[in-house]
C-alpha cells in the first residue's frame, strides 16, 4: 500500500489565487530535495464533501449515515490513507526528495481538515498586496482563467477570505511561515534563503541566485525559461504577467483603488500596505457604491444575473452565442460553465 513515509516533511503552499503561489512553487521545486506536482485540489474538491457529509449527519443526528456503522476514528483513517497515497504519488516523482510540497491556493480554506489528517503538516503562506491581486484576477478573467472573478467586490472578498484564513493557521500550529510576495521580488536571495532554511535546507546564495535567474518572471512570460516537467502553466498564454510590485497603480483607476482599499482596508493596513486613495466621508461612500454598481454593469456575468433575478420569468441572455451582456472572451454559454464560488 502506497503511504507517505514518516520522515518526509509535508508542506502546503497556500495563498490567494494570483498572489504568487505558482512562482514560489517553481522556485522551491528547483531543488532536488523538494517534490511537487500540479494543484491537486485534494481537500477542496475531493475530501471536502467527505468531511462535510460526516459532520452534517452527526450534528443533525440523522437516522441514516455512516456514523451508525463506523467510528469517527475509523472514518478519518480511511480518508487519511487516501490522502497519504496522493502525497506518496507526488513523492514518487522525486524518490530521493525529503520534502513533499503541495500547492493549491484553495487549501488555505481547508487547513483544519489538513491538520486533522496530518497534524505535523507545515504551511507556507504567501501574501500579496490586495490591489495587485485584484488587478491580476481581473486580467486573468479576461484571458485564460474562466474561474477568476471580474467584479472588484468579488475579487476583494476572495483576497479577504483567503488571507484571513491563512493567518488563522498561525494560531493553531507553530509550523507556519508567512512570506510577502513583495519581499520575494525586492530581496530575492535573502527572502528565498529564509524559506529554504525554514524548510530545513541550507542552500548557498550562488545556488539561490541561479534559481532566481532561471525563473525570472520576464523569462517565464516569454517562455524562455525551461519549466519543470510537472508545471502546466507554460501552455497557458498570459498566465505570467508583469509580476511587478506596483503595476496596479496603472491598471486600476483611483476610484477603483478607493473601493478596493475600502473593502480590504483593515487587513491591508494590518499587513503594512499603505493606502493611496484619499479618505472621505459620505461622498466617498457614495462613490464606492457608484463604482461597485458600474463594476457590476461592466461585467456581463453580473449584468445577466442582475436581470435574471429582477425578472426571473424572462430569463435574460440565457442562450448561447455572443448576445447582450456577454463579454467577447465568453465563448461558451454561461449556463454551461462551472460557476466560481467567488464570482
Amino acid at each position: 500500500m502506497e503511504q507517505l513515509p514518516n520522515h518526509i516533511k509535508l508542506i502546503f503552499l497556500v495563498g490567494a489565487p494570483r498572489g504568487g503561489t505558482s512562482w514560489l512553487q517553481l522556485l522551491l521545486s528547483a531543488r532536488p530535495e523538494i517534490a511537487t506536482a500540479p494543484e491537486t485540489h485534494l481537500f477542496h474538491d475531493y475530501t471536502g464533501s467527505l468531511f462535510s457529509g460526516w459532520k452534517g449527519h452527526c450534528e443533525a443526528q440523522h437516522v441514516v449515515g455512516l456514523y451508525h456503522i463506523m467510528s469517527e476514528a475509523e472514518y478519518l483513517a480511511s480518508i487519511r490513507e487516501f490522502a497519504s497515497k496522493v502525497m506518496a504519488r507526488i513523492l514518487a516523482t522525486k524518490p530521493n526528495a525529503v520534502i513533499v510540497l503541495e500547492k493549491t491556493p484553495h487549501h488555505v480554506l481547508h487547513w483544519h481538515e489538513i491538520l486533522t489528517l496530518f497534524p505535523n503538516a507545515f504551511f507556507v503562506h504567501i501574501i500579496r498586496d490586495p490591489r495587485a491581486v485584484v488587478a491580476s484576477l481581473r486580467a486573468a478573467s479576461r484571458s485564460f482563467a474562466r474561474w477568476a472573478p471580474w467584479r472588484l467586490t468579488s475579487c476583494c472578498s476572495l483576497w479577504n477570505s483567503f488571507t484571513r484564513a491563512g493567518r488563522e493557521i498561525a494560531r493553531v500550529t507553530p509550523n507556519y511561515l508567512e512570506i510577502r510576495y513583495e519581499d520575494l521580488r525586492r530581496e530575492g536571495v535573502s527572502s528565498l534563503r529564509s524559506v529554504f532554511a525554514w524548510c530545513g535546507l541550507e542552500i548557498s546564495d550562488d545556488d539561490i541566485e541561479d534559481i532566481l535567474r532561471r525563473h525570472q518572471i520576464d523569462r517565464l512570460r516569454s517562455q524562455e525559461a525551461p519549466l519543470a516537467a510537472w508545471c502546466p502553466y507554460g501552455e497557458q498564454q498570459n498566465f505570467y504577467r508583469k509580476g511587478q510590485i506596483d503595476s496596479w497603480r496603472s491598471e486600476l483607476t483611483m476610484r477603483q483603488l478607493a473601493l478596493v482599499e475600502h473593502l480590504t482596508g483593515d487587513l491591508m493596513e494590518e499587513l503594512g500596505y499603505a493606502r493611496v486613495a484619499p479618505a472621505g466621508g459620505v461622498w466617498r461612500s457614495a462613490g464606492h457604491l457608484l463604482t461597485a454598481a458600474l463594476d457590476l454593469l461592466a461585467d456581463g456575468r453580473g449584468w445577466r444575473r442582475f436581470c435574471n433575478r429582477l425578472w426571473p420569468s424572462r430569463r435574460f441572455f440565457r442562450g448561447g452565442g455572443r448576445g447582450p451582456g456577454r463579454h467577447p472572451w465568453e465563448k461558451a454559454p454561461y449556463d454551461n460553465r462551472i460557476p466560481s464560488l467567488h464570482s
